[in-house]
């Protein structure tokens, strides 16, 4: 058994290294012994791959409907005509001896192109269509154009020069051909899931040899030089590649296909027989129209059901010949589906029109599933299409649409009440009859005030009445209604208006939630809340008044310090200067008014503006009048304010209070730039709006926001300027103020290394309203 096994090893070995070897040796021998005998017999057989490559492209195209290797196949039949001409007029042939070593050079260069750009070509039709007979003629027209430019009007560009070698257009073509080469095995690479490993690793080859061929083809001075050999050689090799994928893909895989299915009918013939009649009586008395293709998609078969609805034969249906009865406006988005079922080889369902017998046009929906071979081979689809034109299909999707209604009505948690557009109540659900205590024989034929709480029928009604008019597509309320026990049960129910399909009358779909019990708890947690923020308003008492005690004692033991200095000194009987005098007392009125500073804000941040009465304000003109007043101030001297004002409407709010965060957003914009050197020092101030409120956006460039302080800066006394700079209260009487007029105001860093402050104010909300929830009174 080992024995067989290194026998088998070294013919292996023999077969792909020695067998090669030796032919390359001998090809060598007959080059040195006769160069022009050496180049008929690689040429011509590179010429003699490619006929046969094209002949077995051609022959295999019917059944194989491979347009990727048809392709190839005419390419490289039109390069084995130029390549054969090649060989003709190659230097010592004399068969034509009025042409250069110059012209089979430039039908080998010419032959270059044309294959190169083929071969980068070819991976488009894999799995796609090709225009053959356009194919075909642009192949002739361009070798035509060819030929005629070598052989005849001699414009072609010269290649070789007699004692010079080749010229710059020759080598510089190879170098353009292996560019297009490279491209081509990256566009093969690209398509690597259309192609088996064996086929594309053979192309990749056959590429790569073309490549170092032409490389050989740059370096040669004498036409029948060493590197002008090896140039031949490496062709000839690439061309056997192509050859060997075509057959490969064309012949070979094919036949492998065959013998398997030989092999494999012949092990279950009789069973194949008997499953293929029992599919064929299945399939005819289907009431569906059934069809089967093969791996191209090409349709292969039609059941009887098919052909009796178009009115056509199976010759006539099959390949693409059903395509004909396909709609015209629908082929395209057929055909897209089609190619990416097949490229995923996944299963697939479309809707398109076929013509019947008669000539008409009917939706059909159809269905493909991939076949495959035991041993796991794609062979094509099988499908079926359903005739949805019928009336009969709309009524049974009718009925499940009914039924899925049916099944939802009497299951569902939420009661629901089917009224007439009189009011009279025609079909209730479980749900809505367990909520009010109800049979349904109580309920049907009331009216639908009749169960509503009497303080709440007129709100219903009228509702009612506007939706049965169709001035308001539904509604929505809360609702009592009065149960079977006089229990009264809060509802939250939504109102629509249906049509009946067939007759249009008017109906009202009621639907009706329980909320009884969520509004108790609603009222238990809003008590809940309530003294929560009791708590917490006392907590932050106690938290303000350590935080006031600090920033008032700083200033206070200032003025103590320099009144006990000044006392020490009048016991002492000493005098004190004038100048320091005044000093101590210019110091004392200075840390007295910043102590009113900190009472002032702090009433600011404390008050209820509630007496205050709102007013018109527009935004735009009360930011002027403040940046004015900081510009006559001379507080924005070496600041730049770059204002972007929006169209926006008038809010309704305290001007005073809004000025004052105008005021103060500014103030600590500019006030934040003493932290930073910077020169070009800009705040931008931006107004907007959106369809509920109106913004205003205050952008620095100073040193932005720490993420670390975000949550804490509107929190009373909380400063990050050092000791004595500032009280703390400016952001936070900014933030009582924003929320006191149903606002908000958020912070953030921006990009250009500053802090970004944004208020939000409610473009139509009154000022007195901002402690009220929106409610809708209903009956």
């Amino acid at each position: 058994m080992e024995r067989a096994k290194d026998m088998n090893k070294i013919v292996v070995t023999v077969r792909n290294y020695l067998m090669p070897m030796l032919l390359l040796a001998l090809l060598f021998v007959i080059s040195r012994w006769n160069y022009l005998f050496f180049h008929i017999l690689v040429d011509g057989f590179t010429v003699t791959v490619s006929i046969v490559t094209f002949l077995i492209a051609k022959q295999t195209f019917k059944h194989s409907r491979n347009y990727y290797t048809v392709f190839l196949g005419y390419a490289f039949l039109f390069e084995g005509i130029i390549m054969l001409l090649h060989i003709l007029t190659y230097k010592g042939m004399n068969i034509f001896p009025y042409y250069t070593s110059n012209t089979p050079t430039q039908l080998w260069i010419a032959a270059r192109y044309i294959s190169s750009l083929s071969l980068l070509a070819a991976p488009w039709f894999i799995n796609k269509k090709a225009p053959l007979k356009t194919m075909v003629t642009i192949y002739v027209a361009i070798t035509a154009l060819l030929l005629m430019s070598i052989l005849w009007y001699s414009v072609f560009p010269d290649c070789f020069i007699e004692g010079a070698g080749l010229t710059p257009f020759k080598v510089y073509s190879e170098y353009l051909v292996i560019v297009i080469l490279v491209a081509a095995i990256i566009h093969h690479i690209f398509r690597k899931k259309e192609l088996s490993d064996t086929m594309l690793k053979t192309m990749i080859s056959s590429l790569a040899f073309s490549i170092l061929s032409g490389l050989s083809f740059t370096l040669y001075r004498d036409v029948y030089g060493f590197t002008n050999l090896l140039g031949h050689v490496f062709s000839a090799i690439s061309t056997y590649l192509i050859y060997k994928s075509i057959f490969i893909r064309g012949i070979d895989i094919p036949y492998e296909r065959l013998v398997t299915e030989i092999k494999h009918s012949k092990r279950t013939e009789e069973a194949l027989r008997e499953s293929e009649e029992r599919f064929r009586v299945m399939a005819d008395n289907a009431p569906v129209l059934l069809w089967m293709s093969d791996e191209n998609s090409q349709k292969i078969y039609f059941n009887k059901g098919w052909l009796d609805f178009t009115g056509k034969r199976m010759e006539e249906e099959t390949g693409e010949g059903w395509l004909r009865d396909v709609y015209p406006g629908d082929l395209v988005n057929l055909e897209k589906r089609y190619q990416t079922a097949l490229h995923k080889r996944d299963g697939f369902q479309v809707e398109y029109q076929l013509k019947s017998y008669d000539g008409q046009y009917r939706w059909v929906l159809e269905t493909g599933i991939p076949r495959y071979l035991p041993g796991g081979i794609f062979i094509g689809y099988i499908g079926s299409c359903i005739d949805i034109d019928d009336k009969k299909y709309a009524i049974e999707a009718l009925r499940e649409s009914e039924e899925r209604f049916r099944t939802i009505f009497e299951n569902t948690s939420i009661g629901i009440k089917l009224v007439d557009c009189n009011g009279k109540i025609l079909m209730t659900n479980p749900a809505f009859r367990k909520m009010l205590g109800y049979s349904c024989a109580e309920l049907s034929g009331l009216n639908i005030n009749q169960i509503c709480h009497i303080d709440d029928k007129d709100t219903m009604m009228s509702e009612f009445r506007d939706l049965i008019s169709e001035k308001i597509n539904g509604f929505k309320l809360e609702n009592r209604y009065v149960g079977k026990d006089n229990e009264i049960i809060l509802a939250g129910i939504t109102g629509s208006l249906v049509r009946s399909p067939k007759t249009k009358t008017k109906f009202v779909i009621i639907m009706a939630e329980d909320i009884t019990r969520q509004r108790e708890v609603e009222a238990h947690l809003l008590q809940m809340q309530k003294k929560e923020e009791i708590s917490q308003r006392l907590a932050s008492i106690g938290s303000l008044a350590a935080g006031i005690a600090h920033e008032i004692n700083q200033p206070l033991n200032s003025v103590i310090v320099l009144v006990e200095s000044m006392l020490y000194w009048m016991e002492k009987k000493q005098e004190i200067s004038k100048e320091e005098l005044t000093e101590n007392l210019k110091e004392i009125a200075n840390q007295a008014d910043e102590i009113n500073e900190i009472i002032v804000n702090l009433r600011s941040l404390i008050r209820k503006e509630t007496k205050l009465k709102p007013h018109l304000y527009n935004l735009n003109d009360n930011v002027d009048l403040v940046i004015n007043f900081f510009q006559n101030k001379g507080l924005v001297q070496d600041v730049t304010i770059v204002k972007n004002y929006g169209f926006i409407l008038p809010i309704i709010g305290n001007p005073t209070t809004l000025n004052e965060v105008i005021n103060n957003l500014l103030l600590n914009a500019i006030q934040a730039f003493s932290m930073t050197s910077r020169n070009d020092k800009k705040i931008v101030i931006t107004t907007y709006m959106d369809s509920n409120n109106v913004y205003l956006e205050v952008c620095d460039n100073a040193i932005g926001i720490n993420e670390g302080i975000k949550d804490k800066l509107f929190e009373p006394l909380f400063t990050t300027k050092d000791v004595g700079e500032g009280t703390g209260l400016g952001l936070s009487i900014v933030h009582s103020i924003v929320v006191y007029h149903g606002g908000n105001i958020e912070c953030s860093s921006n990009e250009r290394g500053g802090a970004t402050f944004v208020v939000r104010l409610p473009l139509v909300e009154a000022i007195e309203s901002r402690d009220n929830n929106e409610h809708t009174s209903c009956g």
